[in-house]
C-alpha cells in the first residue's frame, strides 16, 4: 500500500499535462435590413445564422457570406467586417462582432432600342406589356451569382428579314432571349421576322411575357436557375396566361395542352431536364413542360393549398429558394415537399384528361406574382 499514494499522484500529473483546448470565441451577427448571413469554415457548407451568436476555435477561418431577401440588396459589412463584397472572411482572435446591412432594392429600369424596322404598333405593345407586366410582377435591382450588379434591362427588337442582326456589336448574334447581361443590364433580345407580326400571330405578344418572366425568375433566384422543363415551362404558361387574361384568348394555353404524346413523353421525362435534349424530345413527343408545371400546382392542392397558394409557391416562391447554389432537385423536394422522381411518376395520373390542369379562369397573374414570401 505504501506505493500506491505516489502512483496515483503521478497518473493526475500525467492527465494534468495533456494539451490544453483551443479557446472559444463568439461571433455575434445582426442584420439591418432584410436579409441573412450565411457562415461557412474551411469545407463546411454554409450555414445560416441571420442574427445571433455562434462559437467558433481561435484563430478560426471563418467565412460570411451576404444574403439579401428579394426586393433588397446588398450594402455593406459593419463591425469587425468591413467592406461591400457579399463575401468577406474575418480571422476569430477574439469576441467579433459583425453586421450586414441590407437596402430597400429598387425596380430594374428597362430601356428600348427599338430598330426602324419595327412596326409602330409592335413597338408600342412591347413598351405596353412590359409596362404592365411591371406592375403585375415587379421585378427588382440585384447581385447576381458572379457578382456583377444588375440595374435594368435593355431591350432590343428587330425584323431580322429586313436587316441583318443591327445589333451585333451590342449583344452578338442573338435572337429571343435573355442573354446574359452587359453593363449591369440584362439583355432582352426580340428578333422578329415580318411574317411572325401577321394580326394572325398572336405568340408575337405571347414572346414578350415570355421573356418578362425570365427577367422575374432570374431576378428572385439572383441568376440560380433549374431545369429546363422548370425554367420555360413557367414561362411558357405565364405567356399564355397573359394572352387568357388581356387578350381574352384561351385557344393558345389548350393547344400547347392537346399537342403532346404525353405516354412518350413521359417515358423520356429526364430529357425535358435540359435545353438540348428537351428541344429535341419537342420535336418527337411535344412541348410537355406546361403540362408539367401545372401538374404541380394541382398536386400542391390535393396537398390542402388553395389554387393561388399553389401557383405562388411554384412560380414565386421556389425561385426565392433557388437564391443559392445547391441543386435544383434538392431545391425541389424541400419547397414542394415531394422528390424529383416521384412528381415524374405522379404525371401518368393525368393524362387521361390533360386540360383538367389548367387552372380556373378566376386566377389572375397579379394574385401569385406578387414579390412577398
Amino acid at each position: 500500500m505504501k506505493y500506491l499514494f505516489p502512483i496515483i499522484i503521478g497518473l493526475c500529473i500525467l492527465i494534468s499535462c495533456g494539451t490544453e483546448p483551443s479557446p472559444l470565441y463568439t461571433l455575434n451577427t445582426s442584420v439591418n435590413g432584410e436579409g441573412q448571413i450565411g457562415y461557412s469554415v474551411g469545407y463546411t457548407e454554409k450555414i445560416i445564422i441571420s442574427s445571433g451568436e455562434e462559437q467558433f476555435d481561435k484563430e478560426e477561418s471563418v467565412t460570411l457570406t451576404a444574403i439579401p431577401d428579394s426586393g433588397w440588396i446588398f450594402s455593406s459589412w459593419q463591425g469587425d467586417a468591413s467592406g461591400y463584397d457579399l463575401t468577406t472572411t474575418i480571422t476569430i482572435n477574439d469576441e467579433k462582432f459583425v453586421r450586414a446591412v441590407f437596402n430597400k432594392s429598387p425596380n430594374l429600369k428597362f430601356e428600348y432600342n427599338i430598330h426602324s424596322s419595327i412596326p409602330d404598333d409592335y413597338e408600342t405593345a412591347i413598351k405596353d406589356i412590359i409596362s404592365n407586366l411591371e406592375i403585375i410582377a415587379p421585378v427588382n435591382e440585384y447581385v447576381g451569382r458572379f457578382g456583377p450588379l444588375i440595374t435594368g434591362v435593355a431591350v432590343y427588337s428587330w425584323l431580322q428579314d429586313k436587316v441583318d442582326y443591327p445589333y451585333s456589336n451590342e449583344i452578338g448574334r442573338t435572337e429571343q432571349c435573355i442573354c446574359g447581361e452587359v453593363g449591369g443590364k440584362l439583355v432582352m433580345s426580340l428578333m422578329q421576322e415580318e411574317q411572325w407580326l401577321s394580326e394572325t400571330n398572336i405568340h408575337r405578344f405571347a414572346l414578350i411575357a415570355h421573356e418578362y418572366f425570365h427577367v422575374y425568375q432570374l431576378s428572385l433566384s439572383r441568376d440560380f436557375m433549374s431545369s429546363m422543363w422548370m425554367v420555360e415551362g413557367q414561362a411558357a404558361t405565364i405567356e399564355a396566361l397573359y394572352l387568357r387574361e388581356f387578350f381574352n384568348d384561351s385557344d393558345y394555353i389548350e393547344n400547347f395542352i392537346n399537342n403532346v404524346d404525353y405516354v412518350k413523353a413521359i417515358e423520356n421525362i429526364e430529357t425535358y431536364e435540359e435545353y438540348e435534349s428537351a428541344y429535341d424530345s419537342f420535336g418527337k413527343y411535344g412541348d410537355i413542360t406546361i403540362f408539367m408545371n401545372l401538374v404541380l400546382t394541382k398536386i400542391l392542392q390535393s396537398n390542402g393549398l388553395n389554387e393561388i397558394a399553389s401557383f405562388k409557391l411554384v412560380f414565386n416562391t421556389f425561385w426565392l429558394e433557388r437564391n443559392g447554389d445547391g441543386n435544383w432537385k434538392t431545391d425541389f423536394k424541400t419547397t414542394f415537399g415531394l422528390d424529383v422522381y416521384t412528381f415524374y411518376q405522379t404525371l401518368n395520373q393525368y393524362i387521361d384528361d390533360p386540360l383538367a390542369v389548367l387552372p380556373s379562369n378566376q386566377i389572375e397573374l397579379s394574385s401569385f406574382l406578387e414579390l412577398s414570401k
